[in-house]
């Protein structure tokens, strides 16, 4: 019998499926949300973790709730 593997599945993660099922570039997030760019990536390649106010602001510009973007995340320890 194998190993079970933990899938880790990060706030970038559902912030890029989310982004691109709209169809959306990060650009286009980031002009939306009025956030700047490298920080759309930053948080989707997970090079940062995103604040509470800085997630409001990308649920807001992808019309989605706040838990869309939480759902299954592994909080880092």
């Amino acid at each position: 019998m194998g190993k079970a593997k933990l899938i880790k599945v990060t706030v970038g993660d559902n912030l890029r499926k989310l982004r691109c099922e709209m169809n959306l570039s990060q650009s286009d997030l980031a002009k939306a949300s009025g956030l700047p760019p490298a920080q759309i990536s930053h948080f989707e390649c997970g090079r940062r973790d995103p604040s509470l106010k800085s997630i409001r602001k990308m649920q807001a510009a992808l019309g989605c709730s706040f838990d869309n973007i939480l759902i299954d995340c592994v909080v880092s320890p």
